[in-house]
């Protein structure tokens, strides 16, 4: 975030400061903008008390916008169209359809990935019935609680094999990297929302992650304008793509679908909070 607000201050003439703190006595009428990261340093107050400082937080739910303030990513990172973007890439990338999703069964973000995975994977390949025995309904799915044992974790896995997935989806939250490094070793294809571990890489497709500093990039224009604040949503993005496993083709199909999502265009069908069919 530091670099890339030093790249757009410098077009703009302006020059970056970081700071461990702020309080109102730092806000002088040099200060253009404040960019701030959690925890929250109070920014509500201090927006109010500098209405000539345009101010931006960065991943903080709990901060409501102001005319001089924008919040980025307050409405969460969309996991129904994470998991809807998951579930296409895994289809898009495995034989017979055979591809599966780990989410967390306690939280309406976790229903809401599986759901989409669902519907994901269903937009690209209709039915996905294998043509090839053994006969199971795809996609599969296994549910995991908050702070899953070891054995919770190793029993989800071993559902996944024993069933013959070849990629499965695993949601943030649901299983450790010792999940991950299992179904790797195993020859499962994985997708996930985080950087794969070092003993998983082979396996990996592809995270799909919220783009904070396209965010704030897009963002700025509307910054340089005066614009008053609001709520602005973190788009998502393709990381870690692995051509071996996750062809340079079918990346494009994935990010056109992915923009897709983003314009409005494609909708995953799915309430993003609770999870349920719309």
């Amino acid at each position: 975030m530091q670099t890339l607000l030093t790249q757009l201050s410098s077009s703009s003439g302006w020059r970056v400061q970081v700071l461990p703190s702020l309080v109102p006595a730092d806000l002088g009428e040099e200060v253009q903008l404040v960019v701030s990261l959690p925890p929250d340093p109070g920014l509500a107050e201090l927006a109010a008390a500098a209405p000539g400082t345009r101010f931006v937080a960065v991943g903080m739910p709990d901060v409501q916008p102001a005319k001089n303030l924008f919040v980025v990513g307050a409405q969460g990172d969309r996991p129904d169209r994470q998991g809807f973007l998951a579930g296409e890439i895994a289809a898009s990338i495995t034989p017979d359809w055979r591809i599966g999703v780990i989410n967390r069964e306690d939280t309406g973000a976790g229903k809401a990935a599986r759901q989409g995975f669902f519907n994901g994977a269903t937009y690209y390949c209709g039915l996905c019935r294998s043509a090839y025995p053994p006969f199971y309904q795809y996609p599969l799915y296994a549910e995991l609680p908050a702070q899953a044992s070891q054995a919770e974790q190793q029993a989800a896995a071993d559902y996944m094999i024993d069933h013959a997935a070849k990629t499965v989806y695993v949601y943030p939250g649901a299983g450790d990297d010792t999940l991950l490094e299992y179904l790797a070793q195993k020859g499962v294809n994985l997708i996930g929302g985080v950087t794969p571990p070092q003993a998983a890489q082979s396996q990996w497709a592809a995270s799909i992650q919220p783009d904070l500093l396209k965010a704030v990039r897009d963002l700025w224009p509307r910054l340089l304008k005066g614009e008053p604040g609001a709520n602005v949503d973190v788009p998502l993005a393709i990381t870690n793509a692995n051509p071996a496993v996750f062809s340079p083709g079918r990346q494009r199909l994935a990010q056109t679908t992915l923009d897709d999502l983003l314009a409005g265009f494609v909708d995953t069908g799915v309430d993003p909070q609770t999870g349920e069919l719309r």
